[in-house]
């Protein structure tokens, strides 16, 4: 059986910038507190979208309601490009996909939206390599909700050599706990050093 690894997204392959957000946001919002569009990027809000139960545009009409635009339905289109411009790509993560890849299957499991996940796929081919896309929008869970690695486990049980790769201390301790190997990410060289 060949090993399987899964790799996040936000901070292990893409570095994520909400500062961006914030700053192109402003632009269409003026007066908008820097600190309550931060809070919006990591709030509950956030967490509706990443399950698909709020649209990419659904979300943003709220945000702009939120912070008193006065026609919040026309400023969410505007508010799309900046929402999708928090990416840039880590250092050797091209690298470690490929020789990841060719090591065996490659899955990716975010916790993401389809908005960011569509500019990502679309500015960053190397991210078309996984063999299988397990995003939460689409799943209708976050990796923090009963149940978001039972497909890992289960290859696990199945004798799979699986390692599950996350930036997040409490993410990875969840996937250990459920008897999935994990690697804390903090950068490429360190993950995948260098045969």
């Amino acid at each position: 059986m060949e090993p399987l690894h899964v790799l996040d997204l936000g901070n292990v392959l893409l570095r994520v910038d909400w500062q961006v957000f914030a700053r192109g946001a402003r632009e269409l919002l003026p007066g908008a507190d820097p600190e309550q569009l931060l809070a919006f990027c990591v709030g509950p809000e956030k967490l509706q979208l990443d399950r698909g139960r709020l649209s990419p545009l659904g979300f943003l009409e709220l945000l702009a309601r939120r912070l008193g635009a006065p026609e919040p339905e026309a400023v969410a289109p505007a508010l799309l490009g900046p929402w999708t411009d928090i990416f840039t790509v880590l250092p050797g993560a091209p690298e470690a996909v490929e020789r990841l890849a060719l090591a065996g299957e490659l899955w990716l499991l975010s916790d993401t939206d389809p908005a960011h996940v569509t500019r990502a796929l679309n500015d960053h081919p190397f991210l078309r390599r996984f063999d299988r896309y397990l995003l939460s929008f689409a799943e209708g869970r976050v990796k923090t909700d009963p149940g978001a690695f039972e497909l890992l486990a289960a290859e696990v049980r199945r004798g799979r050599g699986v390692v599950f790769f996350d930036d997040r201390e409490d993410i990875v301790a969840i996937a250990r706990d459920l008897g999935v190997p994990t690697v804390l990410f903090t950068a490429w060289d360190a993950a995948l050093p260098t045969p």
